[in-house]
């Protein structure tokens, strides 16, 4: 009974932590590689949406986008794995991420876990953190300002952008909640309450502050094996709110989708069409192109994005065992 009721407050204690991180995370944001195709890789984002059954599922992204603007303009790739324990409430997930902006470079890695609180019929609320590490590098010496602009030599370095080459390293943690119920699925978050600050060599450091979310979608059947899916995205820095929606059709093993992506009350970055098919059972390849919108529209070509996922069912072992008799009472 004492047992029990110390699980109770453990697992009490741990939610009101959960919950106090989650709703203080609205005051401040800081931007973070975002995938199109989000929604088929949803624990990258959110510690507590991984996957509900029990089984292993792997997703792998790549996204290039103002693809010809340069050689090296915007970028990311992840490489997540989460997986449910059979038989148990609980669930486990890590991330690798790659991500660079013009002369910026991030490399990270997370490690999740989550708890499914209540699970029933139609019903399930999931919470999960997430903690992590990452490593943050400027090569400001490769930076070269035009000729002209200063009426200088084509080596002359801007006195205003930091023009030394350093890395920067530390922790970063989420937190997340989903809601479950029957085909409604919402889960909401914050990365990184209040700060997180990363130390740097040189007396260069890198603060970064919090970013918070919160994402809806609905499964709906329009015929036999026909379904649509609705969704809507929304990142917040208590300033800034950006929304991206998305429309997806699927029929049997094929998917076709609509995607906009950063609209805010003065801009829309892009317009995307997805599409998708399924191999057997467990493979799923995703692509979306995306025509930007924004004032870069007319030195690029558009954004790609390609998504893999593969899962695998994973059933609890039940041990066979022999008897064993006690030799005293032979």
């Amino acid at each position: 009974m004492v047992q029990r009721s110390y699980l109770l407050l453990s697992r009490r204690g741990l939610s009101l932590v959960t919950l106090s991180m989650l709703f203080s995370g609205l005051l401040m944001a800081q931007s973070y590689n975002h995938f199109t195709l989000h929604q088929y890789n949803p624990s990258y984002l959110n510690p507590a949406s991984a996957t509900r059954n029990d089984e292993v599922r792997l997703a792998a992204f790549h996204r290039s986008q103002y693809v010809g603007l340069s050689s090296e303009a915007i970028g990311a790739q992840v490489v997540s794995v989460d997986a449910k324990l059979p038989s148990r409430p609980f669930t486990t997930g890590i991330h690798f991420s790659h991500d660079y902006v013009g002369l910026q470079r991030s490399m990270g890695f997370r490690i999740d876990g989550g708890w499914q609180a209540i699970r029933k019929d139609n019903f399930l609320l999931t919470t999960g953190v997430g903690l992590g590490f990452r490593n943050l590098s400027w090569a400001g010496d490769q930076m070269i300002t035009p000729e002209g602009v200063y009426a200088g030599a084509i080596d002359h370095q801007d006195d205003v952008l930091l023009n030394t080459a350093y890395n920067a390293q530390g922790f970063e943690w989420r937190a997340g909640i989903q809601l479950a119920y029957k085909r409604l699925f919402v889960d909401f978050g914050s990365i990184n309450f209040p700060k997180a600050k990363r130390s740097g060599e040189n007396n260069y450091n890198v603060a970064a502050s919090s970013q918070s979310w919160l994402r809806m979608k609905y499964q709906l059947d329009v015929g036999d094996q026909w379904r649509l899916t609705p969704q809507t995205l929304i990142l917040s820095d208590g300033r800034i709110f950006q929304y991206s929606l998305s429309v997806h059709l699927t029929y049997d093993k094929w998917l076709l989708g609509l995607n906009q992506r950063g609209l805010t009350s003065t801009s829309l970055e892009a317009m995307g069409l997805a599409v998708g098919y399924t191999f057997g059972k467990n493979f799923q390849v995703l692509y979306n192109y995306e025509y930007n919108l924004s004032l870069l529209r007319g030195v690029n070509v558009g954004s790609h994005e390609l998504c893999l996922t593969w899962r695998r069912a994973v059933k609890a072992r039940v041990g066979t065992w022999g008897r064993v008799y006690h030799g005293r009472y032979l």
